[in-house]
This record gives structure tokens, sequence and C-alpha cells, in this order.
């Protein structure tokens, strides 16, 4: 016979995400907002693996990953430019 624990959960009105009762009271800062009040108003940026694998890497010193760190945001921003005058063309095509 296998137990099952019922818990309410209770809903958070600024983020509809639900909670049991302990972690419920864990989401609302001192003030007594919720802590995800603000943080639903921001977006989020890219990810850029490229940039945290260069970070990461203890084999490059701080030179070299500054270094590596221009040359690849260089690359991307020729890639992006590459990639959007093939898009542009694209649409330009007349197809009859």
């Amino acid at each position: 016979e296998a137990s099952v624990v019922d818990i309410k959960l209770m809903q958070c009105d600024s983020c509809k995400r639900s909670f049991a009762p302990k972690v419920y009271a864990k989401h609302f800062d001192s003030n007594g907002q919720p802590k995800c009040a603000g943080i639903l108003d921001k977006k989020r940026g890219v990810f850029n693996s490229a940039k945290a694998r260069i970070k990461n890497n203890s084999n490059l010193n701080n030179d070299e990953q500054m270094q590596s760190l221009q040359i690849n945001k260089k690359v991307t921003k020729e890639l992006s430019k590459k990639l959007q005058g093939k898009a542009s063309k694209k649409r330009s095509k007349k197809r009859w």
C-alpha cells in the first residue's frame, strides 16, 4: 500500500506558480512582496556558449581570454551580417 501525502498548494498571484505552504512563505521577502515580482519584467539575455567556454578555460591566462573573446565577438558579428544578407535576398526573390 503506497502512502500519498495530500498537500494543498498555494498559488502566487504574481507568477501563478504553486507552492507547498512552507515554500510559499519563503517566496515572499521581509516586506511581504513576492520575490518574483521584479524578475518577470526583466528580459533574459541570449546565452553565449563560446564566451562561457573561454572564461572557464583554465589553460588560458587573462590576456588570452580577452583576446579570444574579442575574436569571437568579431566573428559573431560578421556571421550575423552574412545571415541577415541571405535572409533579405530570400525575401526579395519573386516567384511567379
